[in-house]
């Protein structure tokens, strides 16, 4: 059985996977449509599979191969301004830690995304922003 983390690795390369560096940690995040998935997978991580379902994937590295633990917050606003928050919650797969929250999507539609995130540790958290138009998959 392939774990998390290798399908929310095959998914940031099949889509876009963004990251940011703010002192010794790096925020990885990307979205895709939850279809995708293998259905053994979805089911014992609790992701929903649907062509109108996709997942916000946000990974936190301190250095460059040790996963950190982190406070996720996400939102996403579409076109006509109605926001919706978006429950991330925290996945151990061996080593690795992810945060992961899923929500619907009508085609063509077109999210503004809002992030914040805290590594553990920190004070402050780090507000990432962007954009992503969705299709059923």
């Amino acid at each position: 059985m392939f774990s998390l983390g290798f399908i929310l690795t095959f998914a940031a390369a099949a889509n876009n996977d963004y990251s940011v560096t703010v002192g010794d940690h790096t925020i990885h995040y990307n979205t895709f449509n939850s279809s995708t998935l293998q259905p053994n997978i979805a089911k014992a991580f609790g992701i929903p599979r649907s062509n109108k379902i996709a997942v916000l994937n946000v990974v936190v590295k301190k250095g460059r191969k040790d996963s950190a633990q982190a406070s996720v917050s996400a939102t996403a606003t579409n076109l006509n301004g109605q926001m919706r928050t978006i429950n991330m919650r925290k996945v151990i797969d061996g080593s690795a830690i992810y945060y992961i929250g899923d929500f619907r999507f009508s085609n063509e539609e077109t999210l503004k995304f809002n992030i914040k995130v805290t590594p553990q540790g920190q004070d402050r958290a780090t507000e990432i922003k962007f954009s992503r138009q969705f299709f059923p998959g």
